[in-house]
């Protein structure tokens, strides 16, 4: 490739993304799926709309220069769009692990078999009385016909509604799990049937010889993708002579993701299925490769993923053939079908309507696999023109459908998945509060609790949150907080709830993890959830947020310097970002001293050091030191010895999975805390949050906070606390 050719796919990758991003952006901004803006860029500069109505300036744009070959760059868009789809299903195993729970198999059988195989069933009992005519090519044979139509209706998009559910910031949900789950099995079912389809339509004959060894390679591929290679896999991440898992964490990660895509386009596997096993698998590693991870899911959401997407929209060719009566037709049909079946199965497998409702719409997304079907099938000449366009069309309108109810959905307060439901189908006992809230998707309508015992009630309580440290190391690490334990109170069994960080502090403010994207922002992703801020506001009471380094008062952005805005939650709330003078409270660390000065405190205070003093970037003695100098003030306050409570505690462990984000160390310090006293009962970060706003007087909490086990033990004059439930071996509720 000569420097001509090279400056010309350039140009041509900048339209991609710069349209890519832009027409993603204006979806957003209209309410819907910003995936749906990335395909339509796509589709403005590909044949359809740039190519059909001003063929000269697209030839100007996409020919090469210097003489070179077109093909060149079709083999290059090929393999940039390659990397963006491993890439997509790679953070959506990574941010899935728990798709192939044992909890969730009934489910996602009676989803698969009901929601998928009788839509598929229904076709092909439909085989002589369906027009397959008007569907087939020109010498298929009518049995590929129904195979293809089959397919069409029964298949769900796993890249599309993987990102949907990404952008929506659900992707850890309980919900997503159910939808992916669903998707992967009935997506490896499909696909050899597509092959099958393909064989018939080449010959008499099926090859049932390469067909049973391509199902029993993908299936023991699938079982040692699950059972074994995520064991595997972290021991081998930490190892000694693993000099690549240390020196360069984000080459380990690349390096597990080629390695397991290599190995399944060796035995005929699908590689979209291997990447999202390869995040499913080192993700076990993640406390120790979060920073990689995050890095690695950053630069796919900026650069890869929207290049799949926009080449995905520009090789559709939607001036071929086109029928509104064929597209009106199938639409209804199709969508009727899988809508109906998935509710029936949903139903079977224990879930109310409204729950059935939505995981209809989310398996109804056809997307990326509508459209590979419709070309494949087009190419091996099983369909004619018409119904190709159609097939394409129904796959970007339902993935649209599919992002725009579950948008609406949550915009409304609507759980994806009601608790109650939640609570009859997981089948261990004594399940989490904050699991509930966040396997449904998003959280339950706030119950109303009794108030708290006199002697938890205070008047000002201030939170410091350290950083990627195990209870273990900071009991060890940090002299000045493991004295203020010793002389006040620690709780022993606290378990942070997920990993990477931004979950955890979303779990101590709104009572469930919103999101588990680092890379997520106050202004790209505001959080409308119930949360502290609003609670605190109702009750009359007042708050700021502390951030040192912090660039400005009520900055709302990005991460700067030593700031990360991940590590400060309040920002995101839409009630401080709606409101000028919420967003006053937004103040840098300096103001802290000031106020602790003048008897000005808030009566909820949320203090973040910078990337160093808090240990994510520096040594635990850091944080440690950074306390005694500007937290141990506090301790002497007039204001604070009336009716203050210091609490610090940890956002994760550094290397600990435990409970969703590990054991972490848990101090509180007050006048009204009882001293020398440890604590052995289980708490995680929504107790945290109940503690807070039920000891400054607030009595309707967020989400799981109001279900959380109290904290009212460590009070002087609280009543004993209740015995915990009979928890499980590894240390969980």
């Amino acid at each position: 490739m000569n420097d001509g050719e090279f400056g010309s796919l350039i140009g041509q990758l900048l339209l991609l993304i710069t349209a890519a991003h832009v027409f993603g952006w204006l979806l957003t901004r209209l309410q819907q799926p910003r995936v749906i803006g990335e395909i339509f860029a796509g589709v403005l500069l590909g044949p359809s709309i740039l190519g059909h109505f001003a063929p000269m300036i697209s030839a100007a744009i996409f020919s090469t220069a210097g003489g070179g070959s077109s093909t060149n760059h079709d083999v290059i868009l090929s393999f940039l769009y390659n990397p963006g789809l491993l890439l997509l299903m790679f953070v959506s195993g990574a941010e899935t692990k728990g798709v192939f729970g044992s909890g969730d198999r009934r489910e996602i059988a009676w989803l698969g078999i009901v929601g998928t195989g009788l839509p598929f069933l229904l076709v092909i009992a439909g085989y002589w009385w369906l027009p397959l005519g008007v569907l087939s090519g020109p010498t298929s044979p009518r049995i590929s016909v129904v195979l293809v139509v089959g397919i069409a209706v029964s298949v769900t998009s796993i890249p599309v509604i993987s990102r949907i559910l990404h952008d929506l910031g659900i992707l850890h949900t309980r919900f997503s799990r159910l939808v992916l789950g669903v998707a992967m099995v009935e997506d490896i079912a499909l696909w050899v049937i597509l092959a099958i389809a393909t064989a018939l339509a080449k010959s008499s004959t099926v090859p049932r010889l390469d067909i049973v060894r391509h199902v029993f390679a993908t299936l023991a591929y699938f079982a040692i993708g699950l059972r074994i290679a995520p064991a595997v896999l972290t021991r081998l991440s930490r190892v000694r002579w693993n000099v690549l898992a240390s020196v360069s964490p984000i080459g380990y990660v690349v390096v597990v993701l080629f390695a397991y895509a290599g190995l399944a386009a060796a035995l005929d596997v699908s590689i979209v299925f291997a990447a999202f096993l390869a995040g499913f698998g080192i993700v076990a590693n993640a406390p120790h490769l979060s920073d990689a991870l995050d890095s690695l899911r950053k630069l796919s959401f900026a650069v890869f993923i929207p290049i799949y997407f926009a080449v995905v929209g520009y090789r559709l060719d939607l001036s071929k053939t086109f029928s509104f009566s064929l597209l009106a037709v199938f639409f209804v049909a199709a969508c009727s079908v899988k809508l109906l079946t998935v509710s029936l199965g949903a139903r079977l497998g224990g879930f109310g309507w409204r729950d059935a409702a939505n995981l209809a719409m989310a398996t109804n997304a056809r997307g990326g696999p509508g459209i590979v079907l419709a070309s494949v099938a087009y190419d091996a000449g099983i369909i004619n023109a018409a119904f190709y366009t159609t097939l394409v069309l129904v796959a970007v309108l339902t993935s649209q459908a599919a992002g725009a109810w579950l948008r609406y959905v949550l915009r409304s307060g609507w759980p994806l998945l009601s608790p109650i439901c939640i609570s009859l189908l997981i089948s261990w006992p004594a399940i989490s509060p904050l699991a509930q809230a966040n396997q449904s998707g998003t959280q339950p309508k706030s119950p109303h609790v009794a108030p708290p015992p006199s002697g938890t009630h205070v008047g000002h309580i201030v939170i410091v949150v350290g950083e990627n440290t195990n209870g273990s190391d900071a009991e060890r690490g940090c002299p000045w907080l493991d004295a203020l334990g010793a002389k006040y109170a620690m709780a022993t069994r606290y378990y942070a709830n997920t990993h990477p960080s931004i979950g955890n502090y979303f779990a101590i403010t709104t009572g469930q993890v919103v999101t588990n994207d680092n890379g997520r922002t106050p202004l790209t992703s505001p959080v409308s959830v119930d949360n502290v801020v609003r609670k605190l506001l109702a009750a009359r009471k007042t708050w700021k947020a502390y951030a040192e380094d912090v660039p400005s008062v009520g900055y709302v952005g990005g991460d700067r310097g030593k700031f990360a805005t991940r590590h400060v939650p309040l920002p995101y709330m839409t009630d401080v970002q709606n409101s000028t003078a919420q967003r006053k409270n937004i103040v840098p660390f300096s103001q802290f001293a000031a106020d602790l000065t003048s008897n000005n405190l808030p009566n909820y205070a949320f203090v973040t050091p910078n990337l160093c003093n808090d240990a994510h970037d520096c040594p635990i003695t850091t944080f440690d030191n950074w306390l005694r100098t500007n937290i141990a003030p506090l301790l002497t306050n007039s204001q604070f010895l009336h009716d203050g409570v210091l609490v610090v505690t940890w956002d994760e462990s550094g290397n600990d999975n435990t409970n969703g984000g590990g054991r972490v160390q848990f101090i509180l310090a007050g006048p009204t805390v009882k001293t020398a006293y440890q604590s052995t009962t289980f708490y995680q970060h929504e107790s945290l949050c109940r503690m807070s706003l039920e000891g400054l007087g607030v009595t309707t909490l967020p989400a799981a906070c109001a279900a959380a086990p109290a904290m009212s033990e460590f009070f002087m004059t609280a009543p004993p606390p209740e015995r915990p439930a009979q928890r499980n071996s590894r240390g969980g509720p």
